[in-house]
């Protein structure tokens, strides 16, 4: 897997801590591994049409632009 994709694969597990604690233990790792596959799959996608130069940046921006909207929404409303 890409480094970039493995960079959104960490995203995507850091976000797991907005499920329930329970769904969370029973179903985290499956959850994730599924997405895992997905990229992988979209990646191979993207390769075979050469979009992977435009959509990897993309990808990671958007993740990156997620992950801190919901830090900022969840620190707001924990205080």
């Amino acid at each position: 897997m890409p480094k970039t994709l493995q960079y959104v694969l960490r995203c995507y597990r850091a976000l797991l801590w907005l499920y329930p604690p329970d769904l969370r233990r029973t179903y985290g790792n499956d959850i994730a591994g599924v997405f895992g596959q997905l990229l992988c799959a979209e990646c191979a996608e993207w390769k075979s049409r050469g979009m992977m130069i435009t959509a990897s940046p993309s990808l990671v921006i958007t993740s990156g632009v997620l992950g801190t909207l919901v830090g900022v929404m969840m620190s707001r409303h924990c205080r």
